[in-house]
């Protein structure tokens, strides 16, 4: 099944939440590096997610507000399994 735009973001703020280097988000979230840099650079304009900066070397942080959204994000699943992906409606006539 293809994911989402929302499965790959809750993908990357979940791998970010103790900090990851982008090597690290690439293979936890199971992407390559130029979509997780284009993820990465939207979730930082809404900060979602922040860059933290040691010498050369980058780490990504889940922000306080990634981790509301990433529960909310949860909260959806619980309401939503992922077998409603599939679901029809059906009208009664």
């Amino acid at each position: 099944m293809k994911r989402t735009r929302f499965d790959i973001m809750r993908d990357i703020l979940k791998v970010s939440i103790g900090g990851a280097n982008k090597t690290k988000i690439v293979y936890g979230a199971k992407l390559n590096f130029k979509i997780a840099k284009q993820y990465i650079d939207f979730l930082i304009e809404a900060e979602m997610l922040q860059q933290k900066s040691h010498g050369k070397n980058n780490t990504y942080h889940t922000t306080e507000k990634g981790k509301d959204i990433l529960s909310k994000f949860e909260l959806f699943e619980s309401v939503f399994p992922s077998e409603s992906n599939s679901l029809t409606v059906s009208y009664m006539i």
